[in-house]
């Protein structure tokens, strides 16, 4: 469903709705560009907190234009998932408020219109946003926007009260000559402010009157003259009010009925546009999930809630704040490099059906394009259905034990503490191959062997490991076993309970392959 500038109030509870009932929540976002110079480029030799100052800085310059969001809920009598797809174009509104400059890279141009991106359309009817974390400026600033929207045209500031008196007897004069048969009023005025605010406002507001002719004598003073239009204006009115005369009083009321408090929320809801749904998926806690996932995340925080904090350590706390469980395909996929080969999203979609085997349906409403028989390559909307189509198969692959034995890379941070860059010497792993060939067989106290403590206690050490854990415990359907009722309710519980981290995957969201450093954090 595409949701745009023109429907997306109206389309917003629907979407809350959505993402509230449903059991996880796949995005995908198209920028403009996501690098500026070499030096931006991620390569095998960054630590986590280069690669992230890179992300940082390609986040302030380009802008996300188009997000795709996809939620996800099990029909378990039917073993199938319905889902939403919306597509929402992203463009800053043309107002002082929101007025902003960005970059575009010619790459990333060509590459969308290649795939038929709707350029004119995002332009044209693009949702507007603000941080949510600004959300009071922006209120603050409505306010000063609304005062220069309903006051004249020229009016930039409103009127002190020197200013104030003057006008009310300006007001006091005029009405007085309008009462009479005099042709001609000179007025004259302390300021120029006074003079326009009074000519080009108050004249036709405060006395809704035509056919006046005001002529300058120098830059304080000003005539008025009643012409021929006047008269007749004066006799319309005598004889009763026209039909357009009526209208036109009876919008006037309408527009004056709307208190100040009004408009500015109406004004406030059209500033937040896109980010009132990202607020939606953060309140709801649910999983989030993405397919080469680090640029969508940065994106996603930095546009929607608020500026990119200063160091990695801070930006993973703060994120996981925001949501608490977030799952990346890719990452996934690569865990299993035995038997998946290639990690791009179309050649890893394309393995996952051949995997599926039909055991698992998607379905959508009727108000959504049935994204499983209608193919739209890098479209935002397109990509987060498949993302998520992907996560659902692997999970259950994973379950039934079709997909096993994964690789793990293991990089343990603690909170606060400075970061490893994760490369350990040979001398430090021989070390550690010697202990665990010594310790392997020998047994503790309880009957389990010291291996098998290990074990147990890995999947709260390592992320990959955790991640898997949390994948295993998610049962949907008949096959594998036995219907787990509270399957993705205690997933997310479980990973609420541990301290979760943002897993990094390859500098470009369109590379297939992942750097040569493993990036897990």
């Amino acid at each position: 469903m595409e949701v745009n500038n023109k429907n997306f109030q109206e389309k917003l509870p629907h979407i809350i709705t959505a993402i509230t009932n449903c059991d996880f929540v796949s995005v995908d976002t198209e920028f403009t560009g996501i690098t500026l110079s070499l030096r931006d480029r991620g390569h095998q030799y960054d630590t986590m907190e280069d690669r992230y100052q890179k992300l940082k800085f390609i986040c302030q310059n380009y802008l996300s234009w188009q997000l795709g969001l996809t939620t996800f809920r099990y029909n378990a009598a039917d073993n199938n998932y319905l889902c939403h797809t919306f597509v929402f174009p992203v463009f800053p509104r043309h107002n002082s408020i929101s007025k902003r400059s960005f970059v575009f890279s010619s790459d990333a141009l060509k590459f969308l219109s290649k795939h038929n991106f709707p350029f004119e359309s995002v332009i044209e009817n693009g949702i507007g946003y603000q941080q949510l974390a600004k959300e009071k400026k922006v209120e603050e600033d409505i306010e000063k926007y609304i005062l220069k929207s309903y006051a004249p045209p020229v009016l930039k500031v409103a009127p002190g009260k020197d200013s104030l008196m003057e006008l009310e007897a300006l007001h006091a004069k005029t009405q007085k000559w309008l009462a009479t048969e005099e042709q001609t009023l000179e007025l004259s005025y302390s300021s120029a402010f006074v003079r326009d605010y009074f000519l080009k406002g108050d004249l036709s507001k405060k006395f809704g009157v035509e056919g006046i002719e005001k002529q300058k004598v120098d830059e304080l003073s000003t005539v008025l003259t009643k012409t021929k239009r006047y008269r007749q204006f004066l006799k319309t009115k005598a004889k009763g009010q026209t039909e357009e005369t009526k209208a036109q009083q009876a919008d006037y009321k309408l527009k004056e009925a709307h208190s100040a408090e009004e408009l500015k929320k109406k004004e406030l809801e059209e500033e937040m546009g896109i980010s009132r749904v990202i607020m939606a998926i953060m309140n709801s806690k649910k999983p989030l999930l993405g397919h080469n996932f680090i640029y969508d995340v940065g994106f996603l925080y930095h546009q929607y809630i608020d500026d990119l904090p200063e160091t990695y350590v801070l930006f993973k706390k703060r994120f996981h704040d925001c949501f608490p469980a977030i799952y990346d395909t890719k990452v996934i996929a690569h865990s299993y490099k035995n038997q998946i080969f290639q990690y791009d999203l179309p050649h890893l979609l394309k393995k996952c059906i051949e995997l599926n085997k039909g055991m698992i349906k998607f379905v959508f409403p009727t108000e959504c394009k049935d994204l499983e028989t209608v193919k739209e390559e890098h479209s935002a909307g397109f990509d987060s259905f498949c993302a998520g189509k992907v996560f659902v198969i692997m999970a259950k692959l994973i379950e039934i034990r079709v997909l096993k034995n994964p690789s793990y890379h293991t990089f343990q941070f603690e909170e606060g503490a400075p970061e490893s860059d994760g490369i350990e010497s040979s001398k430090e792993k021989e070390k550690e191959k010697v202990k665990k060939e010594e310790k392997k067989d020998h047994p503790v106290p309880n009957g389990t062997t010291v291996e098998a403590k290990k074990e147990e206690k890995k999947v709260f050490e390592n992320p990959r490991a955790k991640l898997d854990a949390m994948l295993a415990g998610f049962k949907h359907g008949p096959a594998g076993g036995k219907k787990n009722q509270n399957d993705f309710a205690q997933t997310s519980t479980q990973f609420n309970t541990y301290s979760t981290c943002l897993l990094y995957t390859s500098p470009s969201p369109r590379d297939a392959t992942l750097s040569r450093m493993p990036s897990s954090a």
